[in-house]
């Protein structure tokens, strides 16, 4: 598994029997465990199949971090990944740097992909800078 390549112990309740393979719901990238079976994720998505930045919605323009192959309107390198899959190449997809803490069942967290060295800490970098930029307007704003 892709946690444990990396160091990170799993439980017993966190490792995967063979036998109960199974598709998730949505794809997403493991941040940190917070506890039994729950985790800070970044989810990945195509937000709905947008093809220009145009289709996507505010919160998708500013906080989508394309991946892979993916050529979006800024200089911003998508995250890449070992083995190299090829996302971006039929719709840009991205991770969106806005983390979220869902329940993941043990037998999910198989691993298809893994992001390449560095790249988990770009995304955290990148999520906790767009995260203070909201803060910062916020507090800007006059009422």
């Amino acid at each position: 598994m892709a946690l444990e390549d990396n160091g990170i112990k799993l439980k017993y309740w966190e490792k995967e029997k063979p036998s109960t393979l199974v598709q998730p719901k949505r794809y997403c990238i493991v941040n940190r465990c917070i506890g039994p079976g729950i985790y800070e994720v970044f989810a990945l998505t195509t937000f709905g199949g947008a093809k220009s930045f145009r289709q996507m919605g505010e919160l998708g323009r500013y906080f989508g971090l394309p991946m892979g192959d993916t050529q979006w309107i800024s200089t911003t390198p998508g995250l890449m990944t070992i083995p190299h899959i090829r996302f971006g190449r039929t719709f840009p997809s991205f991770a969106f740097a806005i983390p979220c803490i869902t329940k993941v069942e043990p037998t999910m967290l198989r691993y298809y992909t893994r992001l390449a060295p560095g790249e988990l800490q770009r995304l955290q970098r990148y999520a906790e800078d767009k995260r203070k930029v909201c803060i910062s307007s916020r507090k800007n704003l006059v009422l």
